[in-house]
């Protein structure tokens, strides 16, 4: 059985993703805590009706003979977005506030390690199923 194609296991998979999208995306923001004009990136929060409604709807193209080339799918499917108003800008109009971006971080961690415990638990229950 492939777990790959279960709806379930694709949404983790995205869901995995996309935390380590935002974790690159607020990295770049701490990376670029000094420059001048430099505002703050986040991703768009990724809303799991949303994700269902999408995963629902996903059709995939059939391959029908060889020399047909596989679906390409984008490099980045979450949308980056700067905050609309920092609160806290410095002299050289740099919005990055540190203590925030390092919430935002530990938050995202947090995350990431729920999606992969939630994903070992699911894989332990298939896990169990088969071997019976």
């Amino acid at each position: 059985m492939d777990l790959s194609k279960q709806t379930l296991f694709k949404m983790i998979t995205e869901r995995m993703s996309y935390l380590g999208l935002r974790q690159k995306v607020l990295s770049q923001n701490v990376a670029n805590a000094n420059t001048p004009n430099y505002q703050a990136r986040d991703l768009k929060p990724l809303n799991f009706k949303d994700q269902l409604a999408r995963e629902a709807h996903r059709v995939t193209p059939a391959i029908t003979q060889a020399n047909h080339l596989p679906p390409v799918t984008p490099s980045e499917p979450f949308e980056i977005q700067k905050q609309k108003r920092p609160y806290e800008t410095t002299l050289d109009k740099n919005g990055v506030v540190l203590e925030e971006q390092a919430q935002k971080v530990a938050a995202t961690q947090v995350d990431y390690q729920t999606t992969t415990a939630l994903y070992r638990k699911y894989v332990a229950m298939f896990k169990l199923v088969m071997s019976r």
